[in-house]
């Protein structure tokens, strides 16, 4: 879990990507890895609402979580994957959003959030006040 707010949204002149979540390489900045279960937000990703992706290997299967992001509007993204790795529930501000049962990483993942910019000079900033990750074993 994670609790963010951006202070300005991604557009046409200055886009970007948020991703949270689970991810195999956690200190990567590259945006897009191998194996990764993440909450990711861009203007013209899903129509600016927060999207759940799954990604295993070359396979990718992914969930409209059903909110747009708004500026500075804080969130608690949280992530979830099963014992089983069969599947992964997002939930944002503690209420269940979406759950991916296909293409679901398997790996060793750590925890991760990243702002990569794509087009743009001006800076754009996620504040991520808070990051808590445990395994229930």
């Amino acid at each position: 879990s994670a609790l963010v707010f951006l202070d300005t949204l991604s557009d046409d002149t200055n886009t970007y990507t948020f991703t949270f979540g689970l991810v195999g390489g956690g200190n990567s900045t590259t945006l897009v890895l191998v194996d990764e279960i993440t909450i990711q937000y861009r203007h013209n990703l899903n129509s600016g609402k927060f999207l759940g992706v799954c990604r295993s290997s070359s396979s990718e299967s992914t969930q409209d979580l059903g909110i747009t992001v708004a500026v500075n509007t804080p969130y608690v993204l949280t992530v979830c994957c099963s014992k089983s790795n069969t599947e992964a529930r997002n939930y944002i501000n503690g209420v269940f959003a979406g759950r991916i049962t296909t293409n679901v990483a398997s790996a060793t993942l750590g925890v991760r959030a990243i702002i990569a910019k794509s087009a743009g000079a001006t800076a754009r900033l996620a504040y991520v006040s808070g990051m808590t990750a445990f395994n229930i074993l």
